[in-house]
């Protein structure tokens, strides 16, 4: 729908505005006025220019209503990619600009909402990335000034930012997490689809202390810095280390290197298949309450090809609080 509407309104509000979004997805037919002309939105999403007997053709993303039978790990990996790359006045408007979605969501599928994902499937849809190739630059990326949502979720970012949409089938015990709990404070108690106050995600999984990071990553490539971590006596590669903003990595980098603050990077899911390994890093939030984490980034590699010792290593098992 998105490249569709481009074609008639391409850098307009109604392409570039978060708040739009909505009316976008959720109307069944929309007449939309621009500086090239009038369109019809109808159908399958097709734009029907003035004049014309016959639809735009190209890629588009289909009104909400035709998708509904669509896994949701699929909704939301285009729901994420599209919103995050459009603009908000207002920082604390993140949530509450996309709670119709969110709660006609909740109606077709009947899942939960945990500030921005959805309790099916949770672990998967954590390990959300931000993208250096995106329209937006990476010295831009950055967490608002206040708080807007716990940093598991991509919500507390103003970044754009991707999920795969595939489910992350683990066939490596040694390298798989479990969610224990997830708990989300919000504003309006009667609001589950608007702003947050706090909230707390508990994983029981496998985790690694991070000794350094090293190199500046390939930009076009989107991939990060090369991340080690301590197996025993020895370090080992991790792989790349996707930091959720520039200040994120500068103060990774700065605490391991004056051994300020405890980095740890805790595996998600590993498959052999297909040779890819999930993560987050996570930053301890302070020496007293031990185990508790806020997100700076996530780890993914396939074709980075870590070291191939990593996956046969016995990793404790432990339980790390996300703020």
């Amino acid at each position: 729908m998105e490249g569709e509407t481009r074609t008639l309104a391409p850098k307009t509000a109604i392409n570039t505005r978060a708040w739009t979004l909505q009316e976008q997805i959720l109307s069944l037919r929309i007449l939309l006025f621009t500086s090239n002309g009038l369109g019809w939105l109808r159908g399958r999403g097709r734009v029907l220019p003035p004049g014309s007997k016959r639809d735009i053709p190209g890629k588009y993303n289909p009104l909400l209503f035709l998708r509904k039978e669509e896994p949701l790990q699929k909704l939301s990996q285009d729901l994420m990619s599209s919103y995050t790359r459009r603009k908000l006045s207002k920082p604390e408007d993140k949530l509450p600009a996309l709670a119709t979605v969110a709660r006609t969501i909740h109606t077709l599928k009947h899942v939960n909402y945990l500030a921005g994902l959805w309790e099916e499937n949770l672990l998967a849809q954590l390990t959300w990335k931000t993208n250096d190739t995106s329209v937006i630059p990476r010295a831009a990326k950055r967490r608002p000034p206040g708080y807007r949502a716990p940093s598991w979720s991509w919500m507390s970012l103003d970044a754009a930012v991707s999920l795969r949409h595939e489910q992350l089938d683990a066939d490596n015990p040694r390298l798989a997490s479990k969610i224990e709990s997830c708990c989300v404070s919000l504003v309006d108690p009667k609001n589950p689809f608007g702003q947050v106050m706090g909230g707390v995600l508990t994983i029981r999984g496998p985790t690694v202390r991070v000794t350094r990071v090293q190199g500046e990553g390939n930009v076009p490539s989107d991939s990060g810095p090369e991340c080690y971590a301590m197996f025993g006596q020895r370090e080992y590669q991790l792989g790349h280390a996707l930091f959720d903003t520039p200040r994120d990595e500068a103060e990774t980098r700065l605490a391991l290197e004056a051994s300020l603050t405890h980095i740890v990077a805790l595996f998600i899911r590993h498959n052999s298949k297909t040779n890819d390994t999930y993560g987050l890093i996570l930053s301890a939030t302070s020496k007293e309450k031990g185990n508790q984490y806020r997100r700076i980034g996530a780890l993914h590699w396939g074709n980075w090809r870590p070291d191939p010792r990593i996956p046969s290593k016995k990793l404790p098992f432990d339980r790390v609080m996300i703020i």
